[in-house]
């Protein structure tokens, strides 16, 4: 596979610029610019603003923002900071090339500038990104409802674990 038909299919398959047509993924494609990490370089840096996508094309990498000190492998075809294509947003968290890595990077002046050229494009992404909301909207509607319905049985318990003086904690026995 020739390296601008692996640059094209990366591109196809990032899940924001998913339903774009053959013509505008080439268009976005022959912007991107690719690079190579080499093994301890950090792509992402967790409270940075990213102004730019990273997909990886080759190579493995790792969130090593972990909680629990074992880094989530990241690999091909992984996005980082997606959205960092159309609006400024903050690294959530960290990674690191685990091996050499063959990426490519959507700088998002370079897609603003082909939104503009395409209101095609344009309403495309608008869609993608309301559904995205409506998604995250539903998910904390669900939430909600369950706080609601869980509230009174957290009350009750923690009532039932009160200390004499009233401070939450364990009852004594």
């Amino acid at each position: 596979m020739s390296m601008t038909d692996q640059v094209f299919r990366a591109v196809r398959e990032v899940p924001l610029l998913r339903g774009l047509s053959d013509k505008q993924v080439q268009s976005i494609a022959s912007k991107a610019e690719r690079i190579v990490y080499e093994s301890g370089d950090v792509l992402l840096e967790r409270d940075t603003v990213c102004e730019a996508a990273t997909i990886i094309v080759a190579g493995d990498a790792e969130d090593v923002s972990s909680l629990d000190d074992m880094p989530d492998p990241i690999g091909a075809g992984s996005v980082l900071a997606e959205m960092a294509m159309v609006v400024d947003i903050e690294a959530a968290t960290t990674v690191v090339a685990k091996t050499n890595i063959k990426a490519l990077r959507i700088h998002q002046a370079d897609l603003i500038a082909e939104l503009s050229d395409d209101p095609a494009m344009s309403e495309r992404l608008i869609d993608e990104v309301t559904a995205r909301l409506r998604s995250v909207a539903a998910d904390l509607e669900t939430i909600e409802t369950s706080l609601a319905t869980e509230q009174p049985r957290l009350l009750a318990i923690t009532h039932a674990t009160a200390s004499p003086n009233g401070e939450p904690g364990l009852a004594p026995h």
